[in-house]
């Protein structure tokens, strides 16, 4: 251009500047059912509200959190952690973690649900003895949780009893049919009680008392005709 020779240009470069991209990450959630073990979760996800870049990922086997939750009982807790390192990796497996900002580890939720289980007490049937009678057993415990196919299920956690609870049964002593109703602790190898973190379910057998046989037997008696009447009754 002509007009350029008109002017003295000076060229000032100014600066191009790439910010780290603003992450943060949430601890797993979970949930399962009692099982009498330790439940954790040690994983970590990128939280929906800081996307990564398309194509990269977090590795959580190269990544360094401090895990510091687990539960064995029936309630929920956060998952609480401490992010030391995350490594994120571009789609070809290039490390491109300084180009992220991590800000903040969210705490996922761990639950551990009661175990729904079924006791089915006994059947048991007696003679009328004017006795108090009660049968404080189970004919069977079954498991009625989710099962997945093919898959067989204990009804109990390992090392769990069932135990009756003494004094506090159906009790029976007239002829008739009843429900034997009757109520269970569940206690772990220490004899702990963990009822808690059982959903019991009571299917009721049946405790029967029947009549007792009386056979009576008459007394025979004679006497010579006289036109009088005669009592036997005392005889």
């Amino acid at each position: 251009n002509e007009k350029t020779k008109n002017y003295s240009i000076t060229v000032n470069f100014g600066d191009l500047t790439a910010t780290p991209r603003p992450v943060d990450f949430v601890t797993a959630k979970g949930e399962k059912i009692y099982d009498g073990l330790a439940f954790s979760l040690k994983e970590i996800q990128v939280s929906d509200g800081t996307p990564l870049v398309k194509g990269h990922k977090a590795v959580s086997s190269e990544s360094e959190v401090d895990y510091f939750s687990e539960l064995t009982d029936v309630g929920s807790i956060e998952n609480r952690g401490r992010l030391r390192k995350v490594t994120i990796k571009d789609g070809d497996g290039r490390d491109v973690s300084a180009n992220y900002a991590v800000r903040n580890l969210f705490f996922g939720v761990l639950t551990v649900k009661p175990r729904p289980i079924t006791i089915t007490t006994a059947t048991k049937s007696w003679t009328y003895d004017d006795d108090y009678h009660s049968s404080a057993e189970y004919k069977e415990i079954s498991y009625r949780g989710p099962i997945a196919e093919g898959q067989s299920v204990k009804p109990l956690a390992d090392g769990h009893t069932a135990v009756a609870v003494q004094n506090n049964s159906t009790r029976v002593i007239d002829v008739g049919e009843y429900e034997n109703k009757a109520e269970f602790t569940i206690k772990d190898s220490s004899y702990y009680d963990v009822t808690a973190n059982y959903d019991i379910e009571c299917v009721c057998g049946k405790l029967t008392i029947t009549p007792k046989t009386l056979n009576i037997v008459t007394y025979s008696a004679k006497k010579t005709y006289d036109r009088r009447r005669r009592n036997f009754d005392n005889l």
